[in-house]
Formats: C-alpha cells, sequence, structure tokens
C-alpha cells in the first residue's frame, strides 16, 4: 500500500488459517482486510491545522499473476482536524445583548425581552477555519428577584458520552 508521495506505508500478507466463524458459518463469497495507518496531524510550521484527504494506493502483487489482472486501487480518506487549538481565546468584555422594549400604548403590560450572552474577545480568531465553542456550567437567578434567600447550586450538565456498542455487519 502507498501513500500519496508513493511510499509504502505497509503491506498485508495472506497466511494459510482459518477463524472459529469459518467453521460455523462459512461465507467464502469475499474476505475483509482492514489495515491501520498512523498519519502525524501535525501541520507544517507556519500552517494552521486542517482536514486533510490522505491518498492511497492498492497494488496486489501474487505469487502467480492471475488471468484477468485488475487495475490497482486507488483511495482516499478524509480526516478531521486532529491537533489542539494553536490560540487560546481571551475574553476582553462580557454582557447581556436585549431585544427592544416593547409595551402597550397603555403601559398595561410588556412584551418578554429576548436575552442573549454577548461576549468580546481581545483578538479576533487567527485560523479561518476555526471556531469558539462554548458549554455553560453553572446559571443563577438575578439575586435582585431572589432577594436574601440562598438556592442551592445547579449542576452543571453532564456531556453527552459516545455509544460504546460495537458496530456489527449487516447480514
Amino acid at each position: 500500500m502507498t501513500n500519496e508521495k508513493n511510499e509504502v506505508v505497509g503491506s498485508i500478507d495472506m497466511v494459510r488459517g482459518i477463524g472459529m466463524s469459518a467453521l460455523t458459518d462459512p461465507q467464502r463469497s469475499s474476505t475483509d482486510l482492514i489495515f491501520f495507518d498512523a498519519v502525524d496531524p501535525k501541520p507544517p510550521t507556519g500552517q494552521f491545522p486542517s482536514e486533510r484527504d490522505i491518498g492511497y494506493t492498492l497494488t496486489p502483487q501474487f505469487r502467480s499473476a492471475p488471468a484477468q489482472q485488475e487495475p490497482p486501487l486507488s483511495l482516499t480518506v478524509h480526516l478531521p482536524m486532529a491537533t489542539p487549538p494553536s490560540q487560546v481565546p481571551k475574553i476582553a468584555s462580557a454582557g447581556i445583548a436585549l431585544s427592544p422594549y416593547t409595551y402597550s400604548p397603555d403601559y398595561s403590560s410588556t412584551d418578554t425581552r429576548q436575552r442573549a450572552l454577548w461576549l468580546e474577545f481581545v483578538e479576533p480568531l487567527a485560523n479561518p477555519k476555526d471556531a469558539y465553542f462554548a458549554r455553560v456550567l453553572n446559571n443563577a437567578p438575578d439575586p435582585v428577584l431572589t432577594g436574601d434567600q440562598i438556592l442551592p447550586p445547579a449542576l452543571a450538565p453532564s456531556l453527552p458520552r459516545p455509544s460504546r456498542r460495537c458496530r456489527s455487519r449487516p447480514s
């Protein structure tokens, strides 16, 4: 197997052997071959991390050439960004942005105002493909509304965990 630089990154040797599943439920129409390759996710010096497309060419080599030989198979694997961010954001200021204050003509009622957290950072993101991600760890009511009443702290919501179930092949 070669990569996009035409370097040989590995090979798979077919050894004569049989698994227990082949004895109980023989499926001899195909064989699954799995190849693992380690790719350094760090970008070259002076460049930002980015998604990468890694190309491979699979070239079978037989002891004796078959009557009909197919051309080498070319595959591309799309890899996500896998390096820590190079820039740590620093908050310059924060506040609550409110929607316009609306009221009835006789001032007997007002509409609920929409609120949004507003953050300003010291500098913009250097990498145009990067983004800010935030997680609310705690919240509390306005102390003016609760008076001297002490409320228990709210627990931070747990992060979703990926499923650990194994994916099985469809039969």
